[in-house]
């Protein structure tokens, strides 16, 4: 394996960490409410994002924004996240 591909593998971990951290500070953010709407527990959070455990047969998650573009029937934004 050359130096490079280590270098990049490297810099793939660590932009994987980095993103996984910002979805789990996300994810713990939001309240039990909201997490229970999209199905998630909030003892899950962090096995879900790091892919220790995943959901077989689940939909993405779907996101609409809040506030009065949802009211107008605002189109949904697909959030998925690469467990890889």
């Amino acid at each position: 394996m050359s130096l490079i591909n280590v270098i990049r593998d490297a810099v793939h971990a660590v932009a994987r960490t980095v993103d996984q951290n910002r979805a789990i500070r996300q994810l713990n953010a939001m309240s039990d409410r909201e997490l229970r709407d999209i199905g998630v527990a909030r003892a899950e959070i962090e096995a879900l994002v790091t892919g220790k455990i995943a959901r077989t047969g689940a939909d993405p998650v779907l996101v609409r924004p809040t506030g009065a573009a949802n009211r107008r029937r605002a189109p949904a934004v697909n959030v998925a996240m690469d467990a890889a």
